[in-house]
């Protein structure tokens, strides 16, 4: 990070903007949560210790080297998903070829499980923790 950050300095003209945008630490927890308790050899969470290198909590540490005006906002949103396809999709499309270690009967029992929580609680609530960084190149 720091060296890509080092870098975009560097070609940056004086003056010039930075803008990044990432996650926070709780940006779908909720989906973490459901990955830990169908835990499996394959499933793991990987994209978030990716993440975890530069999020919203730890940006300002790292731009605050090279960049002046540092600014953080976050976006304020939430998904509230009422069907479980969609969350077996994503949680499929993460890293680990998460989707070889489900057989017929654990697919079943994960999509069981997100079926009754949906019935029960009208949804599930998914936190999205996202936001943005912009910096300034001094002169």
């Amino acid at each position: 990070i720091g060296k890509a950050l080092s870098e975009i300095y560097r070609v940056l003209k004086p003056g010039g903007y930075f803008y990044s945008s990432t996650v926070g630490e709780n940006h779908m927890i909720e989906i973490r949560d459901i990955m830990v308790k169908f835990k499996s050899e394959t499933m793991d969470i990987r994209s978030s210790d990716i993440t975890s290198r530069f999020k919203l909590e730890n940006g300002v540490e790292k731009l605050e080297k090279l960049f002046d005006n540092i600014e953080m906002k976050r976006y304020k949103d939430n998904l509230i998903v009422t069907e479980a396809t969609p969350i077996i999709d994503y949680i499929f499309s993460m890293p680990g070829n998460v989707r070889q270690s489900f057989n017929k009967e654990r697919l079943y029992e994960l999509t069981k499980y997100l079926e009754e929580r949906i019935a029960t609680e009208g949804g599930i609530y998914i936190t999205k923790d996202t936001g943005f960084f912009k910096g300034q190149r001094g002169l």
